[in-house]
This record gives structure tokens, C-alpha cells and sequence, in this order.
């Protein structure tokens, strides 16, 4: 049986540079954020068959990063500030930067149920993740 490892990435948006987390693994890239910048994530992306971004609302920056991802083929989902605060107490990491914010984004999209059905992009990844989501479901609703 082949393992299906699902890869996610976060994104740390600021007003001229992204921060990337990848989990697992924990590659950490930082671009400008910039059109080169918004290529160099595309590429990220496809390099490292990611198959679900989480980024951070941040004061409207997020905007740009927004139209780019939808236009895209990976799922991606905005979120609140209070949600990663959240979310990293508890994992009890208390320390704050661009850098973990990325990695803790990247871990909240891997888990965040709107990500998980329906999938609603295209692609050979995320048809295998949809099979496997709805495989599980059944499982679930078994009695």
C-alpha cells in the first residue's frame, strides 16, 4: 500500500516579502512579495506537491496573495490572527515570528476541516487526497 502524505504549506504575509513554511519537513523560504516573488511560490508549490496553503489575514496584505492562490490549483484558506494564536498555545509554542507563524499556518492548513471536503481544485494530488478523505469517511459512518 503506497502512503499518502499530505503536504501543506503556510504563508506569513507582510508588506513586501512572504514567508513560506512547508510541513512536514519544515523548508522555510522567504521571497519578496513581488510578481518574481509570487512565481518563486508557484514553483515552491509545485516543487514540493503541496497540497493545501494556509496564510494569515494581515491588515489587507493578504489581498494580492488571494486573487493569486485562487487562480491556482491548490486549496487555500485565510487565517485570523487569533486563529494561529490559538493554534500555536496549543502546541504551546509561545514564541512569535515570520518564520514559525509560516510553519505554525502550514500545520493549521494541513488540519483545517473547510480544507478537507469538497476539495475544490484540480489536479492528480487532489484527486488522490478526495479519494482518501472519502474512504475515511465511510469508515466513519459505519456502524
Amino acid at each position: 500500500m503506497t502512503d499518502l502524505i499530505i503536504c501543506s504549506a503556510g504563508i506569513d504575509v507582510a508588506k513586501d516579502k512572504l514567508d513560506k513554511g512547508l510541513f512536514p519537513g519544515g523548508q522555510h523560504v522567504t521571497v519578496a512579495y513581488t510578481d518574481e516573488g509570487l512565481a518563486a511560490l508557484d514553483r515552491f508549490v509545485a516543487e514540493h506537491n503541496v497540497a493545501r496553503i494556509g496564510f494569515e489575514a494581515s491588515g489587507g496584505y493578504e489581498w494580492r496573495l488571494l486573487a493569486h492562490l485562487r487562480n491556482g490549483s491548490v486549496a487555500a484558506a485565510r487565517f485570523q490572527p487569533g486563529q494561529i494564536k490559538a493554534f500555536g498555545k496549543s502546541r504551546l509554542q509561545r514564541a512569535k515570528n515570520d518564520r514559525l507563524d509560516a510553519g505554525k499556518l502550514a500545520r493549521l492548513a494541513r488540519f483545517e476541516p473547510a480544507l478537507l471536503h469538497p476539495i475544490r481544485h484540480r489536479g492528480e494530488q487532489a484527486q488522490l487526497d478526495l479519494v482518501v478523505l472519502r474512504g475515511r469517511e465511510r469508515l466513519l459512518t459505519v456502524p
